[in-house]
């Protein structure tokens, strides 16, 4: 249990650069049991304002470390508050002003991860399926499916609504207006992995 998270990793020589700035207290209970070569393990972290709970197996501890048969839940009051914490600018509808709750098991066959079970419930949409990672090749490869209700996409990856930069579209019957984003998606990260991703959902909305 510690009053300043960033400080302690620190001084355990933990690089914290990437990581989220002014975490500030935290408490973790783990239990370990086992060889180095095989420890099972329990553990519970709070942090932010939310809490993981894990608990799984450790292979090669001393060498290179490796997770399998692992299950993790995430749980936060708040999932706006979590976003603004990876960045400080996201907006987003009072809708998703909710809990986020997410479940999933892992297991491991040589270079291939995959999320069984998953489950996430962020404010009001809730998704569920399977992901697998295969870090063999040349780039890691991602593989899911997932399944949704109705899906607020635009919620969960915040937006603001802006007058500015809209366009004036007409049709045949009536004058509408469309807005249109103006700003460039980067997409830099995608050259990184391969990636082959099936969503089906009863609805996918962005803003209205």
């Amino acid at each position: 249990k510690t009053p300043d998270t960033e400080k302690t990793l620190q001084g355990f020589k933990i690089d914290t650069k990437n990581m989220p700035k002014g975490i500030g207290p935290s408490e973790v209970l783990a239990e370990f049991k086992g060889q180095p070569d095989n420890l099972s393990f329990i553990a519970n972290a709070k942090a932010l304002k939310g809490t993981m709970e894990a608990s799984g197996a450790l292979d090669d501890v001393m060498t290179a470390p490796k997770v399998s048969n692992l299950t993790v839940r995430v749980k936060h009051p708040n999932f706006v508050e979590l976003a603004r914490i990876f960045n400080p600018n996201f907006k987003s509808s009072v809708a998703i002003s909710k809990n986020l709750d997410a479940y999933t098991s892992m297991t491991r066959q040589g270079s291939v991860y995959t999320l069984k079970d998953f489950q996430a419930t962020i404010g009001p949409s809730t998704i569920t399926g399977q992901v697998s990672y295969d870090t063999a090749g040349a780039r890691p490869k991602l593989i899911a499916t997932l399944s949704a209700g109705d899906l607020a996409l635009s919620d969960i990856a915040g937006y603001e609504k802006k007058d500015k930069g809209a366009i004036q579209a007409r049709t045949s019957s009536s004058p509408e207006n469309v807005r249109w984003s103006r700003n460039a998606f980067n997409v830099t990260a995608l050259r990184k992995y391969d990636a082959e991703v099936k969503i089906t959902a009863k609805s996918l909305t962005w803003v209205n």
